[in-house]
């Protein structure tokens, strides 16, 4: 069995990441609580613990980091139906936003990354096989040369 780890990075990731855990958890019948409620099929038994990691109680939560330097996202999964969904130690996010200011944000970004570099090292060492590494962002760019090719 290969294990995924997800990365889910500003606010176009966390909404991205959580879209898509959604529709991994109900595809394999886990609630919004980590609780899995009915299979069915015997296939989807197996392969739910690539994206996803048991932990006590009988619950699941999905192998995923949630990164935001704006905690207004993350305020908002934390507070809404997925609350339990997503493990607590994993979300990671600023105190204050970067407000458009590129330096402040970089600041902040170097202040966090050794907390985000252990929570990815953690991941990747209680797995027994890693199978991919997903991250979810958002790249602008502003040139329509490169989007467009014309």
């Amino acid at each position: 069995m290969q294990e995924n780890i997800t990365i889910q990075i500003g606010k176009c990731g966390i909404q991205l990441g959580h879209e898509f855990w959604k529709q991994v958890s109900s595809e394999h019948s886990i609630t919004p609580t980590g609780l899995i409620s009915s299979y069915k099929s015997s296939s989807k038994k197996q392969n739910f613990r690539n994206f996803f990691r048991e932990i006590d109680g009988g619950s699941y939560i999905p192998r995923t980091i949630l990164f935001d330097l704006e905690p207004r996202k993350i305020n908002i999964l934390k507070n809404g139906t997925y609350s339990k969904f997503y493990e607590e130690d994993n979300i990671i996010s600023g105190t204050e936003g970067s407000g458009n200011n590129w330096s402040n944000g970089y600041i902040q970004a170097l202040e966090i990354n050794q907390m985000i570099e252990e929570k990815l090292r953690r991941h990747s060492e209680n797995c027994n096989s890693i199978g991919s590494f997903n991250i979810l962002f958002l790249k602008i760019c502003r040139e329509k040369t490169a989007l467009f090719g014309s």
